[in-house]
């Protein structure tokens, strides 16, 4: 194993580690559903991903036309931005 990874490991279990040697336990108001900031998402990603992509072509950027639908895709993923319908209020019929 190099020594690169053995050093992130130990860091690994010293942030998963009490100082009794115990396993933390996830905290109950740490999570996102009772943290309104952690369960916002970004509302313009879209709006942004076509400007910046208007922008590549219209300067005939060729190269970044392959990337950069690749990168917007982690990028929302990474972000997990859901439909537009999971931010509306559910309706009852």
């Amino acid at each position: 194993m190099s020594m690169m990874t053995m050093m992130m490991e130990k860091e690994y279990k010293k942030k998963n580690l009490d100082d009794d040697g115990e396993e933390e336990e996830e905290d109950e108001e740490a999570s996102p559903e009772n943290n309104p900031k952690q369960t916002m998402r970004p509302r313009y990603t879209g709006a942004i991903c076509l400007i910046v992509y208007g922008y590549l072509i219209i300067h005939n950027a060729c190269i970044h036309l392959i990337f950069f639908p690749i990168i917007i895709i982690v990028i929302v993923r990474r972000l997990n931005v859901g439909s537009v319908n999971e931010h509306l209020p559910k309706q009852d019929n």
